[in-house]
């Protein structure tokens, strides 16, 4: 038996996944309800990278990083903002430091040192506010990088030209 696209989703969403605990519990009154939240609702915060997963962020041994527990909450918030960006590495600026951050195991795998000219491997910057200024309505900045020129209207212009025949000057 096949189920059709629109028929799983009605199951996912009568299932009442709430977005904060990650895992499924019993929708509360009306069917697709979660805490008050439908399906819609959920995937458009997800796409506004309002989403919060609370699940925890790690630092590898070998990272030679240590961060507090407060810390490592703030960065959480900083790991569901790169998520919902579709980042996989990211570098984080908290409090005066430069953090890799891979993405998708939420786990900090090194400081990034001040002294080199540039910084390769990241797709995006996350700017963590300082602690405090979270009860006063900031939140992680997303600073989304370039991907490798295939942003550069000017070259894709030129190149669709080409494509098309058409001259270029």
């Amino acid at each position: 038996m096949t189920n059709s696209p629109l028929a799983l989703l009605q199951k996912l969403a009568s299932r009442g996944t709430t977005v904060a605990a990650g895992a499924a519990a019993p929708a509360a009154s009306g069917a697709g309800s979660a805490a008050g939240l439908d399906f819609a609702s959920l995937v458009s915060k997800a796409k506004a990278g309002q989403a919060v997963s609370d699940l925890p962020v790690t630092v590898s041994p070998r990272s030679g990083v240590e961060l507090s527990p407060e810390q490592l909450q703030r960065l959480g918030a900083a790991a569901d903002k790169a998520a919902a960006a579709g980042l996989q590495t990211a570098l984080i600026l908290i409090d005066g430091k430069s953090l890799t951050l891979d993405v998708h195991k939420r786990q900090v795998t090194g400081a990034a040192q001040p002294t080199q000219q540039a910084i390769t491997g990241i797709d995006g910057v996350v700017a963590v506010p300082d602690a405090g200024q979270e009860e006063l309505g900031q939140e992680p900045h997303l600073l989304p990088l370039p991907r490798n020129g295939y942003d550069n209207s000017s070259l894709l212009s030129v190149l669709a030209a080409q494509q098309n025949g058409e001259a270029t000057n």
